[in-house]
């Protein structure tokens, strides 16, 4: 319950961090996204578009933490040990593991970003870019393949 509660309150901080101006949704323009400084004209839609995937993906941590509360719902439930588990809470255990790298790895990738751009010159900052921008898709792919898992579970045991 702990693990949980910290990891809600840390999704939700992210997420009105990363929350995008509502009038600039309004007027289909994209949102406002604070430039480092030292980032090269020929960076910055390269940074646009990976902060704009960050963003993206911090909306679907959302999902990520709604079903890893409901699988771990379910384990309580039914309180089966590790010792003895059924076919259902390995199945369970299996996508709320999924769940848990995507998060975790979401929130690796937070820590380790740099966004300090002006310690690289303009071929460093595209080359860094391009690379995080390979990761967060990765990322987003996890993440997607969790909450696929998650759902798939939750309809096979009748729970979602």
């Amino acid at each position: 319950m702990k693990y949980f509660l910290s990891a809600l309150f840390v999704s939700l901080c992210f997420l009105f961090a990363c929350k995008s101006d509502t009038k600039n949704s309004a007027t289909k323009q994209a949102p406002f996204v604070a430039l480092p400084s030292g980032l090269t004209a020929e960076s910055k839609p390269n940074y646009q578009a990976l902060m704009q995937m960050h963003d993206d993906a911090m909306i679907k941590l959302d999902t990520v933490v709604r079903l890893q509360k409901k699988l771990k719902d379910i384990l309580h439930e039914e309180n089966v040990s590790v010792q003895n588990p059924t076919e259902q809470s390995n199945e369970v255990r299996s996508a709320l593991s999924e769940l848990n790298k995507a998060e975790d790895i979401m929130y690796k990738w937070m820590h380790n970003f740099n966004g300090k751009m002006d310690t690289l010159n303009a071929d460093g900052q595209l080359g860094y870019l391009v690379m995080e921008k390979f990761m967060m898709e990765e990322i987003r792919e996890q993440i997607l393949f969790s909450i696929e898992k998650g759902n798939k579970t939750l309809t096979k045991i009748g729970r979602n």
